[in-house]
């Protein structure tokens, strides 16, 4: 039998296709993708710690607790004795330490800074006191004129 002979125009073709197909194996193996601050978010989450300087404010607050369904969805409740401190929802965006949240039927976003530690089980959030008031706290406002002008620290460990 004899050999055919490729013409230069179909081997060209040939390398090219071999060539362009091992390249899109090796970019379709590389799945690392690092997940977005707002994707680290999702999850069920229970307060650990809410401290301002010299006060453990979670006797206070009660079991604060938040979830995020999806990449923008929020929920947070905290309830005391079987009173409701708060129980707000709306959306979120996390981006470079700043997570900002607009609460339903709000139209002032409010935002705090925030890190995770503990490979994504825990998240630090830090805000100005007011920020309790603004989030619709339902707190003594005695209680909250003094933790006003602090500064507080959330830890949240994932569930």
């Amino acid at each position: 039998m004899p050999c055919r002979v490729i013409s230069y125009t179909r081997m060209r073709t040939f390398v090219f296709i071999l060539l362009a197909s091992l390249l899109f194996g090796l970019t379709a193996c590389d799945s690392t993708e690092e997940a977005t601050d707002a994707e680290r978010f999702i999850g069920s989450w229970e307060a650990v710690s809410v401290t301002t300087p010299g006060l453990d404010l979670l006797d206070l607050l009660g079991s604060v607790s938040a979830n995020f369904p999806t990449q923008r969805s929020f929920s947070m409740q905290a309830e005391n004795d079987g009173e409701m401190l708060l129980d707000i929802s709306g959306t979120f965006e996390a981006t470079d330490g700043t997570i900002t949240f607009t609460i339903s039927g709000e139209t002032r976003p409010v935002s705090m800074s925030y890190a995770f530690e503990n490979e994504d089980d825990t998240v630090v959030l830090s805000f100005s006191g007011g920020v309790l008031g603004d989030l619709g706290f339902n707190i003594n406002e005695t209680v909250l004129a003094i933790i006003g002008s602090q500064q507080i620290t959330v830890t949240f460990s994932k569930n």
